[in-house]
């Protein structure tokens, strides 16, 4: 198994900075390491293929806008909901209107 090169997203002039942000990708399950180099300052470094979440998670890009919404996973999570509403509301309208023109025209 062929294991991914590591990519450098982020630099930082502290290590706890460094640290810092590595342990918050990691939370987020983002593989993230440390690696100093010799002017002074820290990498934030992840896997390739890891680079652009990783990203979108710290905050360097902007997240791309195809993901679905709250409103969109909401609608999609029950289909069913308006087809049963309105056969719900008819079962109740259609026989009180029933009653009450049979009960008008009964001369009541």
């Amino acid at each position: 198994m062929e294991h991914g090169q590591m990519t450098i997203i982020e630099r930082y002039e502290t290590q706890q900075a460094a640290d810092g942000q590595a342990s918050f990708l990691v939370e987020r399950g983002v593989g993230a390491a440390v690696e100093p180099d010799g002017n002074g300052s820290f990498g934030l470094a992840v896997l390739d293929e890891d680079a652009s979440r990783a990203r979108e998670i710290i905050g360097l890009v902007e997240p791309e806008a195809n993901e679905p919404s709250e409103v969109d996973l909401i609608g999609a999570a029950r289909p069913w909901l308006i087809p049963v509403l309105l056969i719900g509301v008819a079962m109740f309208v259609i026989p009180v209107v029933a009653f009450l023109v049979t009960f008008k025209l009964s001369g009541g």
